[in-house]
């Protein structure tokens, strides 16, 4: 089964990279490929796996190709179950996405103006879940498809877990529960039913370091290709996820500095070299494009003289003014990081609260759970109980150095650079911004869950792990039972609104693009509102956010004349 697992990993991350490379081909060539690129990357990616693994048995391949495929499968008709609501998604991805399949050349036309307010994000940010989006939809004419990267990373993720762990020579059932743990991690959660990527990111984050764990056990090139297939992902997400992986990338080199000297050079020239495809290659836009249009590769982030950073702009930060408790701003990152795991369940400042509570462990309520509904869950949005478990496992790292010292610098300088990535920012105590903090309690326990050979440790190892499991299950559980019954409360609305044919009154706000062609989608007529309306109590709410989050779609049927209103009457007595 292992092997099953690593070969349908290669082929599902082959099969993502060459989608990224052939969409950039689309819009140097300028030719109408785009459609086409979706089957065209599989295929590929199949004949290279075929190359590959042209020594194995027929029935080794035919079961690595029916798990590719099912994966497939199952990732986009869960991606086209469920809708995304998240708040950025509906603001710039979205539109991001169907600007670039409507005609947008982002190779070509690096700077362009969209909707207000979101025409910095998407011309100057990372496009590589863009991308990929853009080949679906424009193949499939499925907009919600698009999404179907996130389970297939989900897949991929921990099937390299599982390979990794059983070449450590753990039993299958230890194996798979450390990779279901990985796995469950409520950012992920959080985020796989939208066009939000710090789910993503910290999935690639998840199988750069899984394949750097393989590399030592089983060192060859398709370990090397995927890893190389992780950073490239990873960099083309988010800024951050340059940021994250060269700061672990500088740790595993200085643990071969310290105990495999001998490598040293190799990996810094194979990181070097796949960085810098990641970069110039696979991310001309933005890196290049931002560089040669606004003179540094992480505009808006960072800027010049001639174009200063969004923060120089504006002269304010908008995510400590609008997005951080009250109480939190302008405190240390530690004490935001307190807050953030040993707080009531909240999304202060929009929620119940405005500032961020503390509360004793294990004494929050089911009705305090109902934060998870958010996507970004700010004040233990880990889970209810994640603070504790992470305090455990700094002990049991300590208690690494008591089973095995030489081995255990592994686990201390894997938790080091993990820790290393949050201090970059003092927005990374929020979970969406930081979501590789969900690995530094899984190092201590993947370490005592290797090592462990009197039942007093693999007892408590288990104890451990259990309670990781129900604090990452409540976050999925209430989250994606919300993401269920909003995806079909939508679809019903949608529907009747459809199926009556009368114009709708609607206030959408910062999301003008996806609620248009939503609405578009649905063939459903509409007038916008520029502003909120004052009487809200006469307008019906679309489901489109959490409750309690700014920008709720608003809508009212509204009669310009006796025929649309006798339509109306008509489809009401039906």
């Amino acid at each position: 089964m292992k092997k099953i697992f690593f070969n349908s990993s290669l082929l599902l991350l082959s099969f993502i990279v060459i989608d990224h490379l052939l969409v950039m081909f689309s819009f140097v060539s300028s030719s109408n490929f785009l459609p086409w690129v979706l089957p065209v990357s599989l295929l590929f990616s199949v004949l290279m796996f075929l190359f590959m693994e042209n020594k194995s048995s027929i029935r080794l391949k035919l079961w690595s190709l029916f798990l590719s495929f099912l994966v497939i499968i199952v990732s986009m008709a869960l991606a086209v179950f469920y809708v995304d609501f998240s708040w950025d998604g509906q603001w710039y991805h979205q539109s991001a996405i169907y600007n670039m399949v409507e005609g947008w050349n982002p190779l070509k036309e690096a700077i362009r103006e969209f909707e207000i307010h979101n025409s910095v994000s998407i011309a100057h940010f990372p496009k590589a879940a863009w991308y990929y989006a853009a080949s679906v939809y424009s193949f499939s004419g499925v907009f919600e498809a698009g999404k179907s990267i996130n389970f297939i990373l989900l897949f991929v993720a921990f099937f390299l877990l599982y390979y990794t762990l059983r070449k450590y020579d753990l039993p299958v059932g230890r194996s798979l529960f450390a990779s279901l743990l990985l796995v469950l991690n409520p950012v992920v959660w959080s985020e796989i039913t939208t066009y939000l990527n710090d789910g993503s990111l910290v999935l690639y984050l998840s199988i750069y370091v899984t394949m750097l764990f393989a590399w030592f056990k089983t060192p060859g090139k398709k370990v090397f290709l995927m890893g190389a297939f992780a950073i490239i992902g990873l960099v083309n997400l988010k800024f951050t996820g340059l940021v994250f992986f060269c700061v672990l990338a500088l740790f595993f080199c200085v643990y071969l500095l310290f105990f495999k000297r001998e490598l040293v050079l190799k990996a810094l020239l194979s990181h070097g070299i796949v960085l810098l495809l990641a970069l110039v290659l696979f991310g001309f836009n933005p890196y290049v494009s931002n560089y040669i249009e606004r003179g540094h590769p992480l505009y808006p982030i960072f800027g010049t003289s001639e174009y200063p950073s969004v923060f120089d702009q504006t002269g304010k930060d908008d995510n400590e003014i609008h997005e951080t408790p009250h109480n939190l701003r302008g405190k240390a990152l530690i004490v935001r990081m307190f807050y953030a795991n040993f707080g009531r369940p909240d999304n202060a400042p929009y929620y119940k609260e405005k500032e961020a509570k503390l509360i004793l462990p294990f004494t929050s309520s089911f009705s305090d759970w109902k934060a998870y509904y958010f996507h970004e869950t700010r004040v233990s949005g880990f889970g209810p109980y994640f603070g504790v478990c992470l305090v455990i496992s700094l002990f049991m790292l300590v208690g690494c150095f008591f089973v095995d010292r030489k081995k255990a610098w592994i686990a201390f300088i894997a938790v080091s650079a993990l820790i290393s990535t949050l201090l970059f920012s003092k927005h990374f105590w929020w979970p969406r911004f930081a979501p590789q903090t969900w690995l530094i309690p899984l190092v201590p326990y993947l370490f005592l869950l290797s090592q462990g050979k009197t039942k007093k440790l693999l007892a408590f190892n288990r104890i451990f792990a259990l309670l990781l499991l129900i604090n990452g299950g409540i976050v999925l559980f209430f989250h994606m039972n919300w993401e269920t019954r909003s995806s079909i409360e939508l679809r019903k609305q949608l529907s009747e609104l459809s199926e009556k044919k009368v114009p709708v009154e609607i206030f959408y706000g910062w999301f003008k693009k996806s609620m248009e062609m939503k609405l578009s989608y649905w063939q459903i007529e509409y007038r916008s509102l520029s502003k909120k309306p004052h009487n809200v109590e006469a307008y019906k709410k679309l489901p489109s956010v959490v409750e309690g989050y700014p920008n709720m779609v608003l809508y009212r049927e509204f009669y310009d004349s006796p025929r649309n209103e006798e339509i109306a009457r008509i489809s009401r007595k039906q």
